[in-house]
């Protein structure tokens, strides 16, 4: 599984220098919480948390702390370390910063609603089937 991640992310580099957009692309590799054991997963096979307490879902360290490896020439330099702790939701504003979209809640929540709305039909037609589906928008 790491050869053939490694492989993927080695092709996904090639495209962008071919492209000639790799000087000026972010590039992110991180994950959605630690390590579960859903599926059969085994957390402790590759020793993921090391001495960290705690699997997905839970709050301890290691059922919240991730790595997040960001990529992006000429703006973060090769080899560096931050130790800002941050959530998934500071994301979202984060790269609207990036790309120069300002007052991005109200732009795509209240200026364009139909984004909101495509992309939760797209998803409950998806899961139409499961009664326990529920999506619940926050308010801005």
């Amino acid at each position: 599984m790491i050869t053939r991640l490694d492989q993927y992310v080695g092709e996904i580099f090639a495209k962008l220098k071919e492209k000639g957009l790799d000087k000026n692309t972010v590039v992110i590799f991180t994950s959605d919480n630690g390590p579960h054991e859903e599926g059969g997963a085994d957390p402790k096979f590759f020793g993921r948390d090391g001495k960290l307490k705690g699997l997905k879902r839970q709050c301890y360290e290691g059922g919240i702390r991730i790595l997040f490896i960001a990529w992006w020439p000429e703006h973060i330099k090769a080899g560096s370390v931050n130790d800002t702790q941050f959530a998934f939701y500071d994301l979202m504003p984060t790269f609207c910063d990036l790309a120069g979209i300002k007052n991005f809640a109200k732009r795509y929540t209240t200026e364009h609603p139909e984004i909101v709305k495509d992309l939760l039909a797209a998803i409950q037609k998806e899961h139409r089937d499961s009664k326990d589906f529920k999506i619940t928008l926050p308010e801005f």
